[in-house]
């Protein structure tokens, strides 16, 4: 069976080599990491009961309105793997992920850098939509395809 040590160590490999400061909680990790625009909150853990590794990323959520929950409803369809729920009480967007475990499945360092590259790239493409709609009055699926245009470099 893979256990919270194994997989929390694959964990800590990962954002070691990302050089990203991490805070060991009493059952995961914690991260909080910022791109240009706005900070991202990481935890990890691995669930023994059911055998599973959760990880979420969320973001603080400025403001609410409809079409911000047609932008969520909207991004898990195209979203490939994991999903993001708007969790008004606590103020997020989250993404989040369950990778179940079982027996003796090993977790490695590759599969935690892909679970939290796609992440950062849902939770920047959703974020990005968010300010689109708020500060433009852009419709959600106007906005996700303004968000989701790929650009390179800073202007």
């Amino acid at each position: 069976m893979a256990g919270p040590v194994e997989v929390l160590d694959a964990v800590f490999v990962a954002l070691t080599q990302r050089q990203w400061n991490w805070e060991r909680t009493e059952d995961g990790i914690q991260v909080t990491t910022s791109n240009l625009v706005t900070d991202f909150f990481f935890n990890f853990v691995f669930d023994e009961g059911s055998e599973t590794f959760l990880m979420t990323c969320a973001f603080s959520l400025e403001s609410h309105d409809e079409e911000i929950a047609r932008l969520i409803t909207l991004m898990n369809f195209r979203t490939r793997f994991g999903h993001l729920v708007l969790e008004e009480e606590a103020g997020v967007i989250m993404w989040r992920y369950g990778l179940p475990l079982p027996g003796n499945t090993v977790f490695n360092v590759c599969q935690c850098e892909e679970l939290i590259n796609q992440a950062l790239q849902n939770c920047d493409i959703c974020y990005k939509a968010m300010k689109f709609i708020e500060e433009n009055q852009m419709s959600a699926q106007g906005a996700m395809e303004m968000a989701s245009f790929p650009t390179q470099g800073n202007a």
